[in-house]
């Protein structure tokens, strides 16, 4: 398997475009498209035919292919492809920015604490009899504690990229 990083435009954003099966013969359309479209790079799902195809696309944009059932094993043609799409901030580090997650680490403080006030709103609700705000309320308390667990699954994403040497 080979691997990959195709970087983020200095906007923040990646144009990719797609094609397959050119079966060394691409639509003729296919340059003068793939051209007005301008994207950062090329995927090439495989079914080449002629390698020169490929360095036909790469005059438009670099090129990342696979290999499909009817190409041979060359020029670098892998079977699988893994492509990280490389988020640069304005310094160029990757690095995950601490403010970002620091506000994470607050945002699931702040949560856990109004899901307890969600819970003592529940008992305070069953205890005078309206089971309909208990229902609401647990609830709310049950979304909370559910979107909390995402933000904790977010940091831990972000961990293993602040401690990986760099």
């Amino acid at each position: 398997m080979k691997k990959a990083s195709i970087p983020v435009s200095a906007d923040g954003s990646v144009r990719l475009a797609a094609v397959s099966d050119t079966h060394s013969q691409p639509h003729p359309a296919t340059a003068t498209r793939l051209a007005e479209i301008a994207p950062d790079a090329i995927l090439h799902a495989g079914d080449i035919g002629d390698l020169a195809v490929l360095d036909e696309l790469a005059r438009i944009a670099p090129v990342y292919a696979v290999r499909g059932n009817i190409d041979t094993r060359a020029r670098d043609l892998p079977d699988a492809l893994v492509l990280d799409i490389a988020a640069k901030k304005p310094n160029g580090s990757s690095e995950p920015d601490e403010a970002l997650i620091a506000a994470l680490v607050e945002l699931r403080g702040r949560m856990g604490e109004i899901a307890e006030r969600a819970a003592g709103l529940v008992s305070a609700a069953r205890e005078a009899d309206f089971d309909d705000i208990a229902r609401q309320a647990d609830s709310l308390r049950q979304q909370i504690v559910a979107v909390s667990q995402k933000v904790a699954s977010i940091e831990r994403a972000l961990a293993p990229q602040r401690s990986a040497p760099g």
